[in-house]
């Protein structure tokens, strides 16, 4: 496995001879990156833990992520003890909270709060509203929480939202992590400026810990009202999802890259994988 990953990584740089420094860093690393030994031995369907929205919490740009950010002091604790606060509330909702930096090009804020499938963003959210959200998560009543909610517009074409892609970099919970995060993140970005798209329909952010350090590099994918789970991306995978997935509308359901999505289960997102690629398993995907 390791030999075949060195290799296929070498092959797609000879046609990419101006792959940014942090990715070809990434690419090469043995011990933590995309090169190491443990690499895509694991099939993945099935490795996302069933939750009902995903919320983001919007953080500066280069501001370090401490490895339990969640309960860093001011929102992310706020929120993390408001959400184990309204269980009855949420009736057996589950929702994931995590940090990402602000995408200029997408017009972010520090403090603005993303909600997915929703597709939303609350604007400039103060620590004193943390259980504001957590009411219009359970109801959905931006009016009665006192919420500037709209829906993430950015700047692509009418009646088509962008596509919002995350990548796990969270270096202080995992090295994998803050090895590879970068990197791909780098190489995501100027794919899609090759690409005429990134601005317009794309926003590409880093984010911390989603769950799944062994399977870095960690993807997630939000378009269409769905939200999908890659794991093992390297650059090839990458450039994979960027072209089939986010561009062209149709998720990759490989057994060694897809992990699962947003509101299914376990058992659904394996039946899922399974039948997309027609019963096939990883020996043969």
């Amino acid at each position: 496995v390791w030999a075949y990953r060195v290799v296929r990584h070498m092959r797609f740089a000879s046609v990419h001879a101006t792959l940014p420094a942090a990715a070809c860093a990434a690419m090469c690393d043995t011990q933590h990156g995309m090169a190491r030994p443990e690499h895509g031995i694991e099939d993945l369907p099935g490795t996302v833990g069933m939750h009902h929205k995903h919320v983001f919490v919007v953080t500066e740009e280069g501001a370090p992520w401490p490895s339990r950010w969640e309960e860093s002091p001011g929102l992310p604790s706020a929120l993390n003890v408001a959400l184990k606060q309204a269980k009855e509330s949420l009736k057996g909702r589950k929702i994931k909270l995590t940090a990402a930096t602000l995408d200029k090009q997408a017009g972010d804020a520090p403090g603005d709060v993303l909600v997915f499938p929703d597709g939303v963003r609350m604007r400039g959210v103060a620590t004193s509203q943390a259980t504001d959200v957590v009411s219009w998560l359970a109801d959905g009543d931006a009016q009665r929480a006192g919420l500037s909610v709209a829906p993430y517009s950015g700047s692509g074409d009418a009646g088509s939202p962008p596509a919002q892609i995350f990548v796990c970099a969270h270096g202080a919970r995992d090295k994998r992590c803050g090895v590879i995060g970068p990197g791909l993140i780098e190489f995501l970005r100027d794919e899609l400026k090759r690409s005429g798209k990134q601005g317009e329909r794309v926003a590409v952010r880093a984010c911390s810990h989603v769950g799944g350090h062994k399977y870095a590099g960690n993807m997630l994918v939000f378009a269409r009202g769905e939200g999908h789970w890659y794991g093992y991306v390297d650059l090839a995978a990458a450039s994979t999802i960027l072209r089939e997935h986010v561009l062209g509308g149709t998720p990759v359901m490989q057994p060694r890259l897809w992990r699962g999505m947003l509101g299914c289960t376990e058992d659904e997102q394996r039946q899922r994988c399974s039948a997309a690629c027609g019963g096939c398993d990883a020996a043969t995907a």
